[in-house]
């Protein structure tokens, strides 16, 4: 999965200079903490949620709607884990 995301992200840079990227990995997985990219958004505490060093997902949005459009966790398709 790592490798197909890097990809994408490298596609996205390339096709759409410019644009934001926000990937965490700090999400847990199974049972009722089982959350993916497209459930973050209605998740009212992982949407506002900061993300370590880095803003939440909610703050991250409105900079891009303000003009700041800012790529976040890009290094993560390239850690070890």
């Amino acid at each position: 999965m790592q490798q197909v995301v890097r990809s994408m992200v490298e596609g996205l840079q390339e096709g759409v200079p410019g644009c934001g990227i926000f990937i965490w990995d700090d999400l847990k997985s199974g049972g009722d903490a089982a959350l993916t990219a497209h459930t973050i958004l209605p998740s009212p505490f992982e949407f506002h949620k900061p993300r370590g060093a880095n803003p939440s997902v909610r703050q991250w949005l409105m900079d891009a709607v303000n003009g700041n459009v800012c790529s976040f966790g890009v290094e993560l398709v390239n850690k070890t884990y």
